[in-house]
């Protein structure tokens, strides 16, 4: 057997994009402070304290997948059939060979001996030596699979594509496939007791109560039809769920009901792993690892995280061609976005990335803009588009039956150019609405063909009509007359109350969540305007942020914690990701909102007055040191930085000596400015004695003077450095 013996290297800091570009796959441990996570790019870091401050580990450049300890032992499988084992908690790693070359997804570990493997091809491996040694168990499927679960010598769960679940009761002697009732790809699995619990891409999640005999689906009514990454069972009614754009959900009567845990990174969700009362989660798209000391009902970032935010325009328009909300997305494809602007409908396939125009509109009103937009859920080949008219045309509604290709006017009626007054029924979606301006609310039964008045209440200029999810019989307008009043009706529009009448200009957008229908935010513009919310389908409404532009919002479509809003006039977008405790300013776009499109946690969609922007979220995540070479110092040193002046990025070295009965030593590296102020922790974690180096980046402070302290308990040593941009 060839051994390999790594040292442990330790790295500080990567680019963003590096970082993006990897992102973790597990994260499992023994006793809670001993913490180990694998990713892409040959990620594999270590943290001894649980979580706040990890360490790399340099192990090759491969993709590892799983990862799994039990007491000191170790095991990482990742690609082309790699499987690395350690039986001195990491300190050295012996790759083993295996009679496979297809990709490991997911190793299990019952005890230092007893272990499994799956992976592509419907490979399950099983070992009785702690992976010295490993032999093949049949299968009878050649579908890759994703996840083993086992909680006992015999009983053994695994989950892969095309909705593969096997089930053994031996051991993996003989693997049983169960008939489940969906063919979409299967990420995760899990067990308890009789009860088995599977999930993945696009919001696939299936249970059995009776081990694999039947099957029922769970309705996880996310309209973006997010990836569920990962599953966690405590019990067989209690679970933990991750994926989309970072959400942690969690259930306690088997799936019935949910309630989201708040999530301080916005970046995808993956594998999930529970100790106690303490949880690890990973992050797909960037090099966190969350952590819960509450059995995870609050989540933190390890330390020394920041975030920044920037937009990338993806379509310039001309100004004032495109109003309203005009966004829709394809209910069957969740990644194809379709949005218009003026005569012009375009399609992305990569949920806004990229676009391509895919229609022209011929005989829109002149002076007009496309204020709305819709693509039928049962026949994804019917749009509708709305065009605002000037005061001296006549605004129309325009529907085609051939995914843009001809179009015919449907509706006429004069509109003013703000607002969004074309809102589909979410809960019968052949149900659409439109709002004429001084004129009375319409409905349409057969997506648009026909219309018809709907109540006799005669609205002055309706800029917002919003259905309810799961409530159509209640209907919220935002009507600007001499000012903005709010309206309810409870009986599908033939009556209605006003439920806010503010002195704001007027009510421009209005937002409901799926995930929770009693949910809903309004923006008010000018005057006392501001971001205000319900709680309950609209009754009573309560301040959430006062700025007296606010214009749109949208609440993200994998958790209704986090939310947005937009506001006008050279102002910035608000996102909160706390329910509204808290919000951080995007940077500023020039123009107004018109509308917000929070497809996921991690992608926000603007309609700016002078193009459609989506948002780049940026990660920079410190990742531990790294030791230099294995010689033992005779003293403590900490050395000058370099280069130094700096922009934005330096150097620092240190050296730790070996004194008996203190090694290893708790060091702590921080920075702080001029003022004394700490600004940042580059480590804080036991070391051996040795010489390490890291690096430091001020990308995100500004010029000045800084200073850097080492701290092992029995010395401080600080030296001053200039940050010079």
């Amino acid at each position: 057997m060839n051994k390999i013996i790594f040292f442990i290297t330790l790295l500080l800091f990567f680019s963003q994009n590096k970082l993006q570009s990897q992102g973790l796959n597990d994260v499992c441990t023994v006793n809670g402070l001993t913490v180990w996570a694998a990713g892409n790019g040959g990620l594999v870091m270590k943290s001894s304290e649980g979580g706040n401050y990890w360490s790399r580990v340099i192990l090759g450049s491969g993709s590892y997948n799983s990862i799994a300890m039990k007491s000191i032992n170790i095991w990482i499988a990742g690609d082309s059939g790699v499987l690395y084992r350690s039986s001195n908690n990491g300190t050295t790693f012996t790759l083993i060979p295996l009679p496979v070359t297809s990709n490991i997804n997911s190793v299990i570990f019952l005890n230092a001996n007893f272990g499994w493997l799956a992976g592509d091809n419907g490979v399950i491996l099983v070992t009785t030596n702690s992976g010295l040694n490993w032999s093949a168990q049949t299968t009878n499927t050649n579908r890759n699979l994703n996840q083993i679960k086992f909680t006992d010598l015999s009983k053994g769960v695994a989950c892969g594509n095309s909705g593969t679940v096997l089930y053994t009761l031996n051991g993996g002697t003989d693997w049983i496939s169960s008939n489940t009732p969906l063919n979409k790809d299967l990420l995760s699995v899990d067990f308890s007791g009789s009860t088995i619990m599977a999930c993945g891409k696009e919001s696939a999640f299936i249970k059995s109560s009776d081990f694999g005999l039947n099957w029922s689906v769970i309705n996880f009514n996310i309209e973006s039809n997010s990836d569920i990454n990962s599953v966690s069972m405590q019990n067989e009614s209690s679970f933990f769920t991750t994926g989309g754009g970072g959400f942690i959900r969690a259930s306690s009567d088997g799936g019935q009901t949910f309630s989201f845990k708040l999530n301080p990174v916005l970046a995808a969700t993956g594998k999930i792993f529970f100790s106690g009362i303490k949880a690890w989660c990973v992050c797909n798209s960037a090099n966190i690892i969350l952590r819960s000391s509450d059995n995870g009902n609050h989540w933190s970032a390890q330390a020394g995280v920041t975030q920044s935010f920037s937009w990338e325009l993806k379509i310039p328009l001309n100004y004032y061609t495109s109003s309203g909300n005009v966004f829709a997305v394809n209910p069957h494809n969740s990644k194809e976005i379709f949005v218009t602007n003026s005569v012009s409908v375009y399609r992305s396939l990569n949920t806004g990335n990229s676009w391509n125009q895919i229609s022209t509109i011929p005989y829109f009103p002149l002076n007009s803009v496309s204020n709305g937009l819709l693509v039928s859920p049962k026949d994804t080949n019917i749009f509708l588009v709305a065009a605002d008219s000037s005061f001296t045309e006549t605004g129309k509604v325009f529907r085609s039956t051939n995914y843009g290709q001809n179009w015919s006017a449907v509706f006429s009626g004069r509109r003013n150019s703000d607002g969004c007054p074309l809102e589909m029924d979410p809960n019968h979606p052949d149900t659409v609405y439109y709002a004429p301006s001084d004129s009375f609310l319409y409905r349409s039964t057969n997506f648009g063909l026909n219309w018809s008045q709907v109540g006799t209440k005669r609205f002055d200029d309706i800029c917002i009509v919003e259905v309810l999810e799961n409530n159509s019989n209640i209907i919220l307008v935002g009507d600007a007359s001499t000012h903005g009043t709010l309206f309810r009706s409870t009986d599908f529009g033939i009556t209605w109350t006003n439920v806010n009448d503010t002195l704001s200009y007027e009510i421009p957008d209005i937002a409901n969540s799926k995930l929770n229908p009693s949910y809903v935010f309004c923006a008010f513009y000018e005057g006392v305007g501001g971001l205000k919310r319900s709680t309950d389908y609209g009754i009573n409404w309560v301040n959430v942020n006062i700025n007296y532009r606010a214009w749109a919002v949208d609440i993200a479509r994998d958790d209704p914690n986090t939310f947005a809003y937009g506001t006008w006039f050279d102002n910035p977008i608000y996102l909160t990701n706390d329910g509204g405790v808290t919000f951080t300013a995007t940077p500023v776009i020039p123009g107004g909102t018109f509308a917000l499109y929070y497809y996921d946690r991690t992608t926000l969609l603007a309609q700016m007055s002078e193009g459609f922007y989506k948002m780049k979220i940026n990660y920079s995540v410190p990742i531990g040191i790294n030791q230099l070479n294995s010689e033992v110092p005779d003293d403590y040193l900490l050395s000058q930085n370099y280069p130094n002046p700096f922009n934005p990025v330096t150097k620092i070295e240190f050296e730790i000596p070996q004194y008996a009965g203190i090694d290893p030593l708790n060091v702590r590296l921080i920075v702080s400015d001029a003022l004394g102020r700490e600004v940042s922790v580059l480590f804080n974690q036991i070391l051996n004695a040795g010489k390490y180096e890291v690096e430091f980046s001020g990308n995100n402070l500004p010029s000045g003077i800084y200073f850097y302290t080492l701290n092992t308990g029995k010395i401080s040593i600080s030296k001053r450095m200039i940050l010079l941009k």
